[in-house]
Formats: structure tokens, sequence, C-alpha cells
């Protein structure tokens, strides 16, 4: 196959080359061209997509499993979330592993997504001039900001903005708390 542009065909939605690499990223055998027709699946078993890390699939994932069964109370995991959050912004001190403080900040990102649409819940079902109710959407909003930072540069940064989304899981939290009494 040469580099240019071949003729397209109607009936072919992707063509892809495919080759065997080893571990190294070597490649060792040329495989040939594979043409996907239009409405054929992609020639690849679930073992080899591999699941996605990022906040957004891990809830989808998550509400796909929900979905088919009720709707449990948010109160039993409140405890939870403090106590992870807290648990992470004390274990802090000498600079926790990388692969750990991504662990974290997934879990710190699932808390949030939780907790955004129940806080902004409790608090829109009270009056506009309620000032706990404005206090906790006020915390939503800065929940939602530090919830689309990116990831930092740097252990000690990325240490630095999850210590931020744990902050943002307690301060929910207490939120939670004070307006549901």
């Amino acid at each position: 196959m040469t580099n240019g542009t071949a003729l397209p065909k109607p009936e072919v939605k992707m063509t892809i080359r495919v080759y065997s690499v080893n571990g190294d990223g070597t490649v060792t055998e040329d495989r040939g061209v594979v043409n996907i027709l239009a409405g054929q699946e992609l020639p690849l078993g679930s073992a080899a997509v591999l699941p996605c890390r990022c906040y957004r699939c891990a809830v989808q994932g998550d509400r796909a499993s929900d979905a088919s069964s009720p709707k449990a109370p948010l109160l039993p995991d409140i405890a939870h979330m403090r106590a992870d959050a807290a648990a992470f912004l004390a274990g802090c001190v000498p600079l926790p592993r990388y692969e750990d403080v991504q662990g974290f900040a997934v879990d710190c990102q699932r808390n949030l997504l939780k907790l955004i649409p129940e806080v902004e819940q409790l608090a829109g079902s009270f009056p506009d001039d309620d000032i706990p109710a404005k206090v906790a959407q006020a915390g939503v909003a800065e929940a939602r900001r530090r919830l689309h930072e990116i990831e930092a540069v740097g252990l000690a940064g990325e240490v630095k903005r999850v210590q931020r989304l744990a902050r943002s899981v307690l301060a929910l939290c207490d939120h939670h708390d004070s307006l549901t009494g």
C-alpha cells in the first residue's frame, strides 16, 4: 500500500491496516488490510477494548448498573465519602504514589458527580432567600469548577488538585447534612 488517498468505496465504512507488535512496540508481522463494511461491528473481542478510567465513563458505568436497581438513599454513602476524602487529605504528608493519587482522583470525581445533583436538588427545594441553600449552591459551583480542572503537572501539583477535589467532597457532604437537618 502506497501513501496516498485511495478511491472511496461506498460500502466500506473504515479501512485499517493490522500489525502484530511485540512488547517493545516493534512490528513483528504485517497482517494486511481489513475493510469494515457499513453496519458491521469492529473485529475486536470484548477483551481487546480496555475500559476508560475517566470520571465521566466511570460514572456512566455506575449509572448503567444503578438503572436496574431502585435508587438507594445517599445518606449511608455520605459517611464513607467524608471518611475517604479526610483520609486522603491526612495521608499526603509524604507524597503518595502517583497511581494512588489517580485512584483517589477517580473516587473524588465519582463522589462529586453523585453529590452535586443531590445537593443541588436539596438547595432548590428551599426558598430563594435561604442562606444555607445559597451557600450550598456556591459550593456546588466551586465543586463543578474543580471537577473540570485538567490534570496537573508533576506529582506535587496533582496531589494539590486532588486535595481540592477532596475538600469539595467534604464541603458538599457538610452542605448535604446542613440542608437535610
